[in-house]
């Protein structure tokens, strides 16, 4: 006999019928009347194919909120991920930083509405990631006084080199191999993990310290490593850097520019004082010359401080002419100390006129034995760190090669006023020799957009600064080094504006992996 499936008639009575919304015999949910009771939310929906924009400019937003007038106060701390959103959006003026004005634009609704954006700016976040609270910022964020739901758009996130995840109800944001944002479904939409912080909370924005902080110190220090930019904060080594997170994320110019290499034997050397023994080395010919024309650099850095100076070079043979330079400089600097000795390989430069040098003024000139570079491991390894420092530089910035002179003078800058992992006295080099803590507040990003201020009488009409690219910072005056590049000129200045999100060179990351090679050091 078959069983029958069906439902009898007396299935169907009332009294065995219930309600799937208030679990409540004698119904169902289409009749239920607490549900009509209760008002009626607008439906969240997803256009099919985005309207055409027409002559005037459109912003998209295809989520309508359930957020209403009455209730909308209770919406500021939720931020809803949406993939079709063309904009950050947000309603609420106090969540603005850097907030602008801008001409009126029309922010196109799901019902077909429109509403008008009147300004944008940042908005700082505390999001939650892995039960802890790490801050981040989103950048030009449409302010729309009408709208009524916070909105990160998917596609702004994605053409910002971030990844996102979406699996069993959960969203992970990614940036490079660190996690920076997660996301939990709620009637079936994404909401952000996290809140943003007021503008005009005290002790809160200004206390706070974004991923991106870390990431913009990381290139204003030359791309030195995570732990170097945690030992500068930990030991209070240089005035004007504050960072609670010193998590550096993926750096395509770290990428780029660094290779995993087999260490050389650390030095037996042990000095006690600044001068006792100077390490030397040069480096090159490179396939590109310099701006200044140069296709060479030499380094002398001190044993005792892992102090380092560079010079550029048209030849080798002008390494006994920049020891000279050297010389004279350093010992009227820590007078009335002296070069006792100085290790160097066996390379031409640093035989005949220049072990004759130092023979006539009792210097120790040790050399390695051929074809062993490693016994020079203090100088090879700092004109490796020095080139992979320029070439990260070069890339992040999308430079041409031709700037290595001045990404080398600037790696050096920056190498001498923090932490050397290399150092014996746990100061950065600059503070023992010129006995006070250096200062890294006037630190910014080598390569980005500089407006240097124009000197002398102009016209009245003339522009009042100059386009250039920032290339450095002046060691004899408190001031950047900057160039105009449509003038080819120097220019020395300390009253410049900088935008540091903006690349001077612009030029199709696609292109820049293909075109711009490593820095090329040809063997001899």
């Amino acid at each position: 006999m078959v069983k029958n499936n069906h439902h009898t008639s007396r299935d169907r009575q009332p009294s065995h019928i219930k309600c799937f919304y208030c679990k409540e015999p004698g119904h169902i949910i289409q009749n239920c009347p607490k549900l009509k009771n209760k008002p009626r939310e607008k439906a969240f929906r997803v256009s099919a194919s985005p309207p055409e924009k027409k002559d005037e400019e459109v912003e998209i937003m295809f989520l309508t909120s359930n957020c209403t007038p009455q209730n909308r106060s209770t919406c500021t701390d939720v931020w809803y991920l949406d993939s079709a959103a063309t904009q950050h959006m947000s309603f609420n003026r106090n969540l603005f930083s850097n907030y602008r004005s801008i001409t009126p634009k029309s922010v196109l609704m799901g019902d077909d509405s429109s509403q008008q954006a009147v300004g944008e700016g940042d908005v700082h976040m505390k999001l939650q990631v892995n039960g802890k609270m790490i801050a981040v910022c989103f950048t030009k964020v449409l302010y729309v006084p009408n709208l009524k739901a916070n909105l990160i758009s998917i596609t702004r996130l994605d053409q910002n080199g971030l990844g996102i995840t979406f699996q069993n109800g959960k969203c992970k944001i990614y940036k490079g191999e660190m996690l920076v944002g997660e996301g939990i479904c709620e009637n079936r939409l994404y909401r952000l993990l996290g809140k943003p912080v007021d503008e005009f909370e005290p002790n809160t924005t200004r206390a706070m310290v974004s991923v991106s902080d870390s990431d913009l110190w990381h290139r204003r220090l030359g791309h030195v490593s995570a732990s170097t930019m945690k030992s500068i904060v930990q030991n209070n080594i240089v005035h004007g850097l504050t960072l609670q997170d010193t998590n550096i994320s993926l750096c395509d110019g770290c990428v780029y520019g660094k290779q995993a290499r087999n260490p050389f034997p650390v030095s037996e050397s042990s000095t006690t004082m600044p001068l006792e023994l100077i390490h030397s080395d040069v480096c090159g010919p490179i396939q590109t010359p310099s701006i200044n024309g140069s296709k060479y650099f030499v380094t002398f850095i001190d044993d005792y401080s892992r102090m380092v100076t560079v010079y550029a070079l048209h030849n080798k043979s002008e390494v006994v002419d920049k020891f000279k330079l050297f010389r004279a400089k350093v010992e009227k600097l820590l007078y009335p100390l002296v070069i006792k000795s100085v290790r160097s390989d066996n390379g031409g430069e640093y035989l005949g006129d220049f072990r004759r040098l130092c023979n006539e003024n009792g210097i120790i000139h040790e050399t390695s034995a051929p074809y062993t570079p490693q016994q020079n491991g203090v100088a090879e390894r700092m004109n490796r760190t020095l080139v992979e420092l320029a070439r990260s530089m070069l890339h992040d910035m999308d430079m041409p090669q031709e700037y290595w002179g001045e990404a080398i003078q600037t790696a050096v800058y920056i190498r001498n006023r923090v932490v050397s992992r290399g150092s014996t006295v746990g100061k950065s080099a600059y503070e023992v020799w010129y006995k006070n803590k250096p200062t890294v507040k006037h630190l910014r990003v080598f390569g980005c957009v500089a407006f240097a201020h124009v000197q002398g009488i102009q016209p009245k009409f003339d522009a009042k600064a100059t386009k250039c690219v920032m290339i450095g910072y002046a060691e004899t005056s408190k001031a950047w080094r900057l160039y105009d590049v449509e003038a080819k000129k120097l220019i020395i200045s300390r009253d410049v504006t900088f935008r540091e999100d903006e690349k001077y060179f612009e030029v199709e990351k696609s292109s820049v992996i293909d075109e711009i090679p490593e820095i090329s050091i040809i063997p001899v």
